[in-house]
């Protein structure tokens, strides 16, 4: 050869999400499964980059939310979490709302987060 190494190519979005749902599953850090983060450095090396663009990170996170999870950019690393730890969150309800914020004309009605 002249001297040209055949590089492997880039994942895509999707594939770094494969790869990050698939650490969901492992046993590290102490715990057998479950939420975890991961360094930006790390997940540059992990998508073959010198940088992580801004459109790469949300193609990746926008992938993961289809996957039931959710990334967190947190600057130095990201921190991935499955969607059902969501779930039992306490909810904002109107009257929270108007005891931290008088002022506030908040409805119950208006709320489209509401279970009515």
């Amino acid at each position: 050869m002249d001297g040209l190494q055949t590089e492997t190519p880039r994942p895509n979005a999707a594939q770094i999400a494969a790869f990050l749902e698939a650490l969901d599953s492992q046993p590290f850090g102490g715990k057998p499964k479950g939420r975890f983060r991961i360094s930006r450095k790390f997940l540059r090396q992990v998508a073959r980059r010198r940088r992580l663009p801004a459109d790469l990170v949300s193609a990746i996170a926008d992938e993961m939310f289809e996957r039931g999870y959710v990334m967190i950019d947190m600057e130095a690393y990201f921190v991935v979490i499955p969607q059902r730890y969501f779930g039992s969150y306490r909810r904002v309800t109107a009257a929270a709302v108007e005891t931290v914020l008088p002022t506030a004309a908040v409805h119950a009605d208006d709320d489209p987060d509401s279970d009515d």
